[in-house]
């Protein structure tokens, strides 16, 4: 069997650390075996950045697969399904930075980045300081240095300070308004994307209406008659399958998944997950544990 070599990996699965205006979700190095699958998993409200050091592969944002190699950097958005699949020929080793912003700037301009990136495959990119900064972080972190967190503080912010240069758009909202009016797919688009980057944020779909601009109705008539599916059955969908990785990983319980989605207690998630598919979260989760077995 296949064996993952973690090295000098910072996991904060429990809690968040600061620095600056970041805060650090997971910081470290994964050296991959031939071939190896990193399985998909939900990200939450985070972003991260994976950086490869040596090797090729494939990384998945969402449903896209986008092929990285040595030297190249990928950007994956909160909520955002990952999944990284290392070569049998040469094998990836990266360094990954798990991270957030509490700073309202910045957290503008990342919101701007995202409508603007929808696409996965436009998020790979080079850069000499993001990569060196990331491994000076993976090596700072392991060493134990007695400045560690003044280091962590100016590093975390010129990592993202450097990204949101790469990522420089220039866009007014987080919505493409002016092409969407004439360019209905787009827009469709762009309410995708920011259903899937705040599917854990969104607290209604009418939320989403007042966003860009657009009559709830109309936004739902156009959505339904652009991808043959309802805006509420999009919503529906991609909150039962981030539930369904979720409960899979078992790293959080059903109480803190059914908030996570915004239910209003663990009782209605359990019944409309078992609505959904005939099961209780419990017994899925039991019964994707015996066919792994």
């Amino acid at each position: 069997m296949s064996v993952n070599h973690i090295v000098d990996i910072v996991r904060l699965d429990d809690r968040y650390d600061t620095f600056g205006k970041i805060g650090l979700r997971q910081l470290g190095r994964l050296v991959c075996s031939p071939g190896h699958v990193i399985e998909s998993h939900t990200h939450l409200n985070w972003f991260e950045l994976t950086s490869i050091v040596d090797g090729e592969g494939d990384i998945y944002g969402g449903d896209t697969r986008v092929s990285i190699k040595k030297g190249e950097i990928f950007l994956s958005f909160p909520c955002e399904i990952h999944k990284i699949v290392s070569s049998r020929e040469s094998p990836l080793t990266f360094d990954h930075f798990a991270f957030y912003s509490n700073d309202e700037h910045y957290n503008e301009q990342l919101e701007i980045l995202m409508a603007s990136y929808a696409d996965a495959k436009k998020r790979v990119f080079k850069s000499y300081i993001v990569k060196e900064m990331l491994q000076s972080c993976v090596n700072e972190v392991a060493q134990s240095a007695k400045f560690r967190k003044d280091y962590l503080d100016s590093a975390f912010s010129l990592v993202l300070l450097e990204l949101l240069k790469i990522f420089e758009v220039k866009r007014s909202t987080v919505f493409v308004s002016n092409e969407g009016y004439q360019n209905p797919e787009k827009l469709c688009v762009s309410v995708k994307n920011y259903i899937d980057t705040h599917l854990f944020s969104l607290k209604s779909l009418t939320e989403l209406a007042d966003k860009c601009g657009y009559n709830y109705s109309y936004l739902s008539f156009l959505f339904k008659k652009i991808t043959g599916t309802t805006l509420s059955d999009y919503y529906k969908d991609r909150r039962f399958e981030s539930a369904k990785l979720m409960i899979r990983e078992n790293k959080l319980k059903i109480g803190e998944i059914s908030n996570l989605l915004g239910y209003n207690s663990v009782y209605a998630f359990s019944k409309a997950f078992k609505d959904e598919f005939g099961v209780s979260p419990k017994n899925f989760y039991k019964g994707n544990l015996m066919s792994e077995n």
